[in-house]
């Protein structure tokens, strides 16, 4: 920790960057707390296998990719699965003759639980093998809820009423092309069957029901009575049903209604009836127990599918992997969550609702917590208060009301002529309050979405992702801050530190720094800091230069420990400027500093540390008086370089005089001068002869208001001005008496007070 911190939080947790690395790596490694064993056997010689390789199959060399990639599955039903129980999955590849990939239950116990199953892959598909079988680097991961699912395709696909929130599919599209079926996915899709979803139930499916349904446990999802359909399908012209399969697809949803005779694969990346979402997008979000694989996407157990998975199984114990807020209230109160359960290090926790506008979710954390990760949308809330603590191992998303990312989101038209849901009301926010602690691997707030922070808060990221509002006091030790909108201190000293020691290169990418602006080089449009109701320090490297509008008010101070560059502010951008708005008491800029764009300045600004003006800097001083910081602008600076250009303009209604001094600039030493002066003429004579003079003197930048025909220190300077007043004036006496002096012995002896400055 950074000593001179300890002067704005007194007491600050010396372990809490070595506890967030601690978080990430549970997060990369969660705690094995599972209960269910699945043996897995290769079994070469099992009924229909084949060797790739002997018949010149795509498979043939991949076999131990499948076993990479069963194993990683089987590990992520166990970790859901939490039954006393012990059983074995042999597994080996089909000969394609015989069909496509499937999957059996041989044995079950007294208890209806699977103990023998097998899964067969067919050995000629095209497989995509992916080498981290654990991650789902490779694709954009977004639950789809039952919100979002069409009301048809609901009377289709249910019984009874899902919670909004309710979790029909967990997918994702491919980032890069993936050159082939996920194997992930139709691995997952037969241990599902292997583990209870198969067509021997009878208790969860009961064909003798029409429509056949496997009933969902309310203590899981807080609903009543919901009944999950069974794939329905005619056969010989009659219907009938496929209990090993679930009727949630809706792919010809998906489909433009004049393009249902065309296949996903044709259509992947055309539009899809889903605003937003491409066909393959669209289809790639169905249920992982639907009849169907599709390519260019990842399909995971979602919790419909677990659920139903859990009846059909028997099983008793479920840890679902992503956890819902049913209802606001605390953190720690299992009903406030779809699963029953309190999130821990284990779970992706999702904070959503449909209507922000109209019901808005609080989730509250008044003790220790963690989780795997945490989206909140949907203009909700997450509230960390006093002496209470979160740690969250991965991301952590506070989604703006127009977000890509997360859940699909419902499409809400206007109503009645009002602006589509979204665009008013509360902002998404996550807020720490006094004393509260929250670690996190990242944290991305977007636009329109808000982080909180109070004094003597304590924030640990490894990085920060900003294009929504940060405001408050507080402490936030980050390694990467990625800040494109708005940073705003608020009722204290807001800190943003770059904590000690080298961060592991899976914390972060590149060097720790601090970016004020924005992505772009130019800066972003909207990139604001503000030190206006409170004080701002960023201690640490400042990644490039600032390119953002930066306010600092009246007995405030913004700080850069290891000094900062202003960027350019000609770039389109008007707001981009370094504004100190002091007024008489002053407004602060401490850390070395080169000053390269727009400087305005109302009051008094001060610069505690050496500072250079660049070549592009411009620099406004307005001058209504003769007090400094009160009645004109005024700088004050310690060692200070001179260039760019200085703008000086007199107030409306004010009129200097002859002998006015305004000391714009104060300094402990300087070199070189502005290059360009503009606003007033230092040329031309004022009314009345009146002429304005700079000077650079050893401790300020003055300026003298003189006399046209003269010039200070040359010689008959006296003389000269003398006689172009009286010029000017018809006489040395009007001359006199237009300047307000009592005599013209008073106004010739002012003259050569000023020509001998």
């Amino acid at each position: 920790m950074n000593k001179h911190l300890e002067n704005v939080l007194p007491r600050i947790n010396k372990t809490s960057i070595f506890s967030l690395f601690l978080f990430v790596v549970i997060g990369f490694f969660p705690l094995n707390s599972t209960a269910l064993e699945i043996n897995l056997v290769f079994d070469p010689d099992g009924s229909g296998a084949v060797d790739p390789c002997d018949d010149g199959l795509a498979a043939c060399g991949h076999t131990e990719e499948l076993i990479q990639i069963v194993g990683s599955v089987a590990d992520h039903f166990e970790s859901i699965i939490q039954d006393e129980h012990e059983m074995t999955i042999r597994f080996w590849w089909l000969d394609p003759a015989l069909g496509a990939p499937d999957a059996l239950i041989i044995e079950r116990d007294e208890d209806g639980k699977p103990i023998e199953a097998r899964i067969r892959i067919s050995a000629n598909l095209n497989y995509y093998y992916d080498t981290f079988p654990d991650f789902d680097s490779e694709f954009v991961m977004r639950p789809k809820l039952a919100r979002t699912v069409p009301d048809f395709e609901v009377a289709e696909a249910f019984s009874g009423v899902a919670p909004e929130i309710y979790e029909v599919a967990y997918n994702g599209k491919e980032i890069d092309p993936i050159g082939g079926l996920d194997l992930v996915t139709v691995v997952s899709h037969e241990m599902a069957h292997a583990l209870g979803i198969s067509a021997d139930v009878s208790t969860a499916c009961n064909e003798a029901d029409n429509p056949p349904f496997y009933f969902v446990d309310p203590e899981f999802d807080g609903s009543a009575s919901l009944g999950v359909k069974a794939y329905e399908f005619l056969n010989e012209g009659e219907t009938d049903f496929d209990c090993a399969h679930l009727a949630l697809g809706g792919l010809n949803m998906c489909k433009p209604a004049d393009q249902q005779d065309q296949s996903v694969g044709e259509l992947f990346d055309d539009p899809s009836t889903v605003e937003g979402l491409t066909v393959g997008e669209c289809a790639s979000h169905q249920a992982l127990n639907w009849f169907a694989f599709y390519p260019k996407s990842r399909a995971r157990p979602s919790i419909n599918g677990i659920l139903v998975m859990q009846q059909g199984g028997n099983w008793e114990q479920i840890n679902l992997p992503r956890l819902y807020s049913l209802t606001g209230g605390d953190w720690s109160t299992a009903s406030n969550w779809l699963g029953n359960e309190v999130p821990n290090e284990t779970d992706e926790v999702f904070i959503v609702n449909q209507l922000p506008l109209f019901f808005v979710t609080e989730i509250e954390v008044t003790d220790s917590r963690n989780a795997k990760s945490l989206y909140i949308a949907d203009e909700n809330k997450l509230t960390i208060h006093g002496s209470s603590e979160l740690a969250v191992a991965g991301p952590v998303t506070a989604a703006g009301p127009n977000s890509t990312t997360g859940p699909l989101r419902p499409i809400i038209p206007p109503m009645g002529g009002e602006p589509p849901i979204g665009t008013e009301g509360p902002f998404t926010t996550v807020e720490v309050e006094a004393t509260g602690v929250f670690n996190a691997f990242d944290l991305n707030i977007e636009p329109e979405a808000r982080f909180l922070v109070n004094t003597s808060s304590e924030t640990n990221l490894g990085n920060l992702e900003s294009f929504g509002l940060i405001r408050g006091a507080g402490v936030i030790n980050v390694f990467v801050l990625e800040n494109a909108r708005r940073i705003t201190a608020d009722s204290g000293t807001l800190v943003f530190a770059i904590p000690e020691g080298d961060p592991d290169d899976t914390v972060v990418v590149g060097p720790p720094r601090l970016d004020l602006d924005g992505p772009s080089f130019v800066g972003d449009a909207d990139a604001a800091l503000s030190a206006i109701n409170g004080d701002l320090i960023f201690d640490g490297a400042i990644a490039d230069s600032v390119q953002a509008q930066i306010t600092v008010g009246a007995g405030r101070f913004i700080e850069f420990v290891d000094g900062w560059e202003q960027g350019f502010s000609g770039n389109g951008f008007p707001k981009h400027a370094l504004i100190l708005d002091g007024g008489p008491s002053g407004a602060e800029v401490r850390g070395e500093t080169s000053l390269g764009g727009r400087v305005q300045v109302n009051g008094l600004g001060v610069f505690t540390d050496d500072a250079t003006f660049e070549s592009l800097s411009e620099t406004d001083l307005d001058i209504g008086g003769l007090a400094p910081g009160l009645e004109h602008d005024q700088l004050n600076m310690q060692n200070v370089q001179f260039n760019g250009t200085l703008n000086v303009e007199f107030n409306e209604g004010f009129a200097p005089g002859f002998q006015d001094s305004f000391a714009l600039i104060t300094y402990a030493s300087h070199l070189g001068e502005f290059s360009s002066i503009e606003g007033i003429d230092l040329d031309m004579a004022l009314e009345g002869g009146l002429k304005l003079f700079l000077e650079y003197g050893d401790t300020e930048l003055s300026l003298l208001v003189g006399l046209d025909g003269g010039s200070p220190g040359e010689p008959n300077c006296s003389g000269q001005s003398i006689a172009t007043q009286a010029a000017i004036h018809g006489g040395i006496a009007a001359a006199a008496a237009f300047h307000g002096f009592p005599s013209v012995k008073a106004f010739k002896d002012a003259i050569k007070d000023f020509c001998n400055t």
